[in-house]
C-alpha cells in the first residue's frame, strides 16, 4: 500500500507522516527533503532553487521522475508533500486542512 499525505501549510503533513511510518513500519519519502538535497548536491540554498524554478522547474521535473519511480517499483510506503497525490494515482490519499491562522501560528 502507498500513502500520501498532503495538505496545507502547517497541517500537520511530516508529524502525521513520520508517526504512520512508526506505526506502520513503512519507508517515508518526504518531497521538502528531496528537493533541499537537490540544492546541497547542487552547491545553492533552497531559495536559490526556488527562484531557478521559477523559470525551469528544474527540480520539481526531478522530484515528480523520483515519486513515480518510487509508486513504481515500491510498496508499503508513505509519500508526504503538498503535490504527493497527483502523481501516484492509485494511493491511499491523505489531506490535511488546517485553520489558516493556526497554521501559521504553527509554521512561524
Amino acid at each position: 500500500m502507498i500513502i500520501t499525505i498532503s495538505g496545507k501549510p502547517g497541517s500537520g503533513k511530516s508529524t502525521i507522516a513520520k508517526e504512520l511510518s512508526k506505526i506502520l513500519g513503512y519507508k517515508r519519502y518526504y518531497i521538502g527533503g528531496m528537493r533541499r538535497e537537490i540544492a546541497r548536491k547542487l552547491g545553492i540554498t533552497l531559495a536559490e532553487l526556488n527562484k531557478r524554478d521559477e523559470e525551469e522547474f528544474f527540480s520539481d521535473r526531478i522530484v515528480d521522475e523520483r515519486i513515480v519511480e518510487i509508486a513504481k517499483n515500491e510498496d508499503n510506503v508513505i509519500i508526504e508533500g503538498r503535490t504527493a497525490f497527483y502523481f501516484v494515482p492509485y494511493s491511499v490519499k491523505v489531506f490535511l486542512d488546517v485553520d489558516l491562522r493556526e497554521g501559521a501560528r504553527r509554521i512561524y
